[in-house]
């Protein structure tokens, strides 16, 4: 029998996310300025993995943001300030579910 009282695993409270996707991104990637960013930042300090490099470009997969915010950080501190980022119209983006 599951203990009732046991606290949750990340991957077990990242699971109970859900998304309301809105239509067009609130994330948008200028590859022109990321092309010549040596850090390359997004790719590492989401903890989504929203952001991936393919073809030589980044791609942001908007649908599984966490709306934390540490992508436009990093980019605009290491990086070429190649990622534009607001927080999704209203009603739209990630819901927590607390467990």
């Amino acid at each position: 029998m599951a203990e009732v009282n046991k606290p949750l695993k990340i991957n077990e409270r990242l699971a109970l996310t859900t998304y309301i996707t809105d239509v067009e991104s609130h994330i948008q990637v200028d590859n022109e300025k990321c092309k010549d960013c040596v850090t390359k930042a997004c790719l590492y300090v989401c903890p989504a993995k929203v952001y991936e490099l393919k073809d030589g470009k980044i791609i942001a997969h908007y649908e599984a943001c966490l709306e934390l915010g540490g992508c436009i950080i990093a980019c605009h501190q290491m990086g070429n300030k190649g990622i534009t980022w607001k927080y999704p119209k209203g009603g739209q983006g990630v819901v927590f579910k607390y467990g």
